[in-house]
């Protein structure tokens, strides 16, 4: 490994004391585990974040560490696909609620990638050891706790933890490097599909290049399960292609970066340890499964099945090329969310929106209006900011009025733009994208005659 290429293992200081609220044997954890309520995930993941943590700084060789982190995995394993807000909101979890377990979630699965890396590096410490039990299984399931965490916070708009990224790239790294890319790894209960290291990296990095911020709730989880089975027939290269395709991207195995389409590299020296991840193969796989569908009777499940594996297959160059200039802003506007509220705004005379900007409100006709900040604009779009909590939970794809004072007199007053993708930054922030209706719009009603 040369000094270019040095692996950067990032685990948590082993404590010289031993912390008595830290459950050291496995019988121990065991019993610890057993009564955890799985359907009552908020209460379990916080009490599992905090033993796991205090765990992971204690002193404990491996033999014993591995056994105790697989019972944690299993738990977490079997909570996860029970953290989709559609679940949580039957729980009457309320938003914050929602928003703080989600959190929670992605840092108890970083620490157990934790758990699982501190095994990694003794491994790598003890040759004897390192020849007898071998990298692949802690490696594929340290990878797996990333992965799953990056998942998480993808179906949750949630910002990517610190170095996340960078950590999920160093143990693709490490197992390339080891030549235990391709090895089947035997992890009971397995969260995916996924056989190998190499296949479980290429099927999250694929997920985080679709850009899960832009799709509508629930679907990321949706498309990482899919993707379990899909991903073996993507191709990962060392160097450059010598023709720029629209379905590669690259990954910059030092950097806490996403994955950034080909197409976007200007400068492929600035890259230290680029691999380029060829998707060709994968979705000619996928438009076939599309036709043959396509080809059925058209049921609700076909239908959906359709949507989702279309979903898996990248835009191209020219639909993802921004098509008008962003400008920086930073002005207020207010938003109203839902297509009754936009039509009740669009049915209001130009005196009563004056007297709204100008007052502040914060409500129409028993509707709600929001403050947001908006952080650049350009003709088509904006991106936009806001500073407090939400009354409700906005989707991306949701029709929302925005309110804003303009200076010109031939511009309107209210615009009405679609959510095109949404996260929270680490202050707990919401930032949103918003697409532009062209056109001038009015207030209609309808009704049935017959």
């Amino acid at each position: 490994m040369s000094n270019k290429d040095k692996l950067i293992l990032r685990t948590p200081v082993q404590q010289s004391f031993v912390n008595p609220e830290a459950i050291l044997t496995l019988s121990g954890i065991k019993a610890w585990l057993a009564p955890m309520p799985i359907f009552k995930p908020a209460e379990t993941v916080e009490q599992v974040m905090n033993m796991l943590t205090a765990i992971n700084l204690q002193a404990l060789p491996f033999k014993k560490r591995q056994p105790i982190l697989d019972e944690f995995r299993n738990l977490l394993v079997k909570l996860f696909p029970l953290i989709e807000e559609d679940v949580l909101k039957r729980q009457s979890i309320k938003l914050e609620g929602r928003e703080k377990l989600y959190g929670q979630m992605t840092q108890v699965l970083m620490a157990l990638a934790d758990g699982y890396k501190i095994i990694i590096k003794e491994l790598l410490l003890d040759k004897a050891a390192l020849r007898k039990s071998g990298l692949e299984q802690p490696l594929y399931l340290a990878l797996e706790a990333c992965a799953l965490g990056l998942a998480n916070s993808f179906r949750a708009y949630q910002r990517i933890p610190d170095n996340l990224y960078q950590d999920t790239h160093q143990l693709y790294f490490l197992a390339e490097h080891s030549g235990v890319l391709l090895s089947e790894v035997d992890a009971e209960s397995k969260s995916t599909a996924a056989l190998t290291i190499g296949t479980l990296y290429v099927q999250i990095m694929t997920l985080a290049f679709l850009d899960p911020y832009r799709m509508p709730s629930g679907i990321a989880t949706q498309l990482f399960n899919r993707l379990s089975s899909r991903t073996q027939y993507c191709e990962i290269l060392n160097q450059f292609p010598s023709n720029n395709h629209n379905h590669d991207f690259v990954v910059d195995l030092s950097d806490d970066s996403p994955p950034l389409a080909l197409f976007k590299v200007k400068d492929a020296s600035q890259l230290s340890m680029p691999r380029v991840i060829n998707m060709e193969s994968m979705c000619t796989k996928l438009q076939a499964e599309i036709t043959a569908l396509k080809s059925e009777e058209q049921t609700l499940a076909t239908t959906t099945e359709i949507d989702m594996l279309s979903r898996l297959i990248p835009v191209d160059q020219e639909a993802v090329t921004r098509k008008a200039e962003r400008q920086t802003a930073n002005h207020q506007c207010m938003v109203t969310v839902g297509i009754d509220a936009v039509n009740s705004l669009l049915g209001l005379s130009q005196e009563t929106l004056t007297k709204l900007i100008s007052q502040s409100a914060n409500s129409f006709l028993n509707f709600p209006l929001q403050k947001w900040t908006i952080n650049n604009e350009s003709d088509t779009g904006i991106s936009l900011h806001q500073t407090t909590s939400t009354a409700e939970p906005l989707s991306v794809g949701d029709l929302i009025g925005l309110l804003v004072d303009n200076q010109t007199a031939d511009e309107q007053t209210v615009r009405v733009a679609v959510i095109r993708w949404q996260r929270l930054d680490e202050n707990q922030q919401l930032y949103i994208g918003v697409e532009y209706l062209c056109g001038r719009l009015h207030a209609a009603t309808c009704e049935v005659i017959q």
